[in-house]
């Protein structure tokens, strides 16, 4: 705690400055109309009218997708709270909503920055790590042109769970393994599941492949424990909804709404994560209408200008003997981090063959339906690419003379600035908007509060409060001993 506050002590003008830049949408006296945009406000309108009634407040799902996939979905919703809450308060719903937005940019810049500042052990690392991930092009064009703020919240979280995989494979301190690591994969993935099941699904293969690409490292005896102990306390921690959620999806009947009619279809090009100019297109039809009106989906310039840096220095062996030990092992996890984003790159495209799962069983049904599209892979690709190009800058700034190394920084910050800055401009140019007077009818889709739950419901609640009660009190009397052992 104490280095977190030194942390926004030494970079609160940046990270303001930072999340200030990817609130620039939000200055107006409306709302960018995104897809998902009318769930998101009717969800909120909804909690709003029952917060005191009922806890937790569980909406029942809509019955298509017409009105976007986050209305098919059941999700916990439970950082739809803070808006609600706002507009209980007295602030419009268009106005509560766009305050949460700007709370989530300030949480992610922070949250990003001492994150990758940990992963790299370099504090211009981490900054322009947090930059380049809140400026991240398709971070942006969900947040404005999807408009679910459940997804919003999710990307917040998302580095803790770098930071868990990064820490999970040090090799110098067993402790560290033992403790830190499970508990911000604990910590990333609850949090995570909390805010939207779709990143949840996307991040799940994302670590599965990680795993797979750490090879036999995996397998020793203290990581597994630290994956066993981060699954089933995200599993405790989240099963007040995750068992439900499950429950319900074994009725064909629900999941059927849920899925596209042509998955792979729904797949990106891979030529769509080095553009470097993108016109705030809203299609997601890629194979349909190809590049036409394309959602932006790449991470930036400033990433892809750092990795094509990073395949040169790999290719010809460049930084592999010289530098400490450190050095070493942040050239091991940002090949790793790299080949892990390559993969997801492919997965999320339209050429890998998704339609094998199409239609083939329940299981299969389920899977396709918590990914929505091969495109949300996109969120998990994009988050593995930034972490390995600020583990590429930790790796360059003991490598490279200062002389080359600031400008490099200034070139890396401008690219993705005036990238951030031309997206920007063209979804508030381009895109459909709402007023506050308009809001009543964008709010007005029939969400219902589930008041009958089944006793197993009721059950996994109690799991819930439980677990996290328990924890509280290890956790304290661990900190009490730590302190009395001076």
């Amino acid at each position: 705690m104490t280095e977190i506050k030194r942390i926004i002590k030494e970079d609160k003008w940046f990270l303001l400055l930072i999340a200030g830049w990817a609130s620039v949408p939000l200055l107006t006296d409306y709302v960018i109309y995104g897809s998902n945009l009318s769930v998101t406000l009717s969800q909120i309108r909804a909690i709003s009218e029952n917060i005191g009634k009922l806890f937790p407040v569980r909406l029942e799902t809509l019955p298509t997708m017409d009105y976007g996939y986050a209305g098919t979905a059941f999700q916990a919703n439970i950082f739809y709270v803070i808006p609600a809450v706002l507009h209980i308060l007295g602030l419009g719903l268009g106005s509560a909503y766009k305050w949460t937005v700007a709370l989530f940019h300030l949480m992610t810049a922070l949250i990003a920055d001492v994150c990758f500042r940990k992963v790299s052990g370099k504090r211009e690392a981490g900054l322009i790590g947090s930059m380049l991930y809140t400026w991240c092009l398709y971070r942006c064009s969900e947040v404005y042109l999807t408009g679910d703020l459940g997804a919003t919240a999710a990307w917040t979280f998302l580095p803790l769970i770098v930071l868990g995989l990064t820490r999970l494979y040090e090799e110098s301190d067993t402790e560290r393994i033992k403790s830190t690591a499970w508990m911000c994969l604990w910590g990333g993935l609850s949090l995570t599941a909390l805010s939207s099941t779709v990143v949840l699904s996307a991040v799940t293969v994302m670590m599965l492949l990680f795993f797979l690409i750490m090879g036999e490292a995996t397998f020793r005896k203290e990581r597994l424990l630290a994956i066993g102990k981060a699954f089933f306390a995200t599993l405790f921690t989240c099963v007040w909804f995750l068992l439900p959620m499950l429950l319900r999806m074994t009725n064909a009947d629900i999941v059927a709404p849920m899925l596209v009619d042509n998955f792979r279809g729904k797949g990106v090009y891979l030529l769509q994560y080095v553009s470097i100019f993108n016109w705030g297109g809203t299609g997601t039809n890629f194979v349909e209408n190809r590049l036409v009106n394309a959602q932006a989906i790449g991470p930036g310039i400033g990433v892809v200008a750092l990795l094509l840096l990073e395949g040169w220095a790999i290719f010809v062996g460049k930084y592999q003997e010289n530098g400490s030990e450190g050095t070493r092992h942040h050239l091991r996890l940002m090949k790793r981090m790299l080949a892990a984003g390559l993969l997801l790159m492919v997965l999320s495209s339209n050429v890998f063959p998704w339609d094998f799962l199409q239609n083939r069983n329940l299981l299969c049904s389920i899977i396709l339906a918590m990914l929505y599209t091969p495109a949300k892979l996109c969120t998990a690709a994009d988050l593995c690419l930034v972490s390995s190009a600020c583990l590429f800058l930790s790796v360059l700034s003991e490598s490279l003379e200062q002389k080359y190394y600031k400008p490099l920084l200034a070139a890396v910050t401008a690219g993705a600035w005036g990238t951030t800055q031309f997206l920007l401009d063209y979804i508030l140019y381009t895109g459909n908007f709402v007023r506050e007077e308009g809001m009543a009818d964008a709010a007005g889709l029939p969400f219902t509060v589930i008041t009958q739950e089944p006793v197993i419901w009721r059950i996994s609640e109690a799991v819930s409060l439980v677990f996290l009660a328990a924890f509280l009190v290890w956790y304290g009397v661990r900190r009490w001993k730590r302190v009395a052992r001076g």
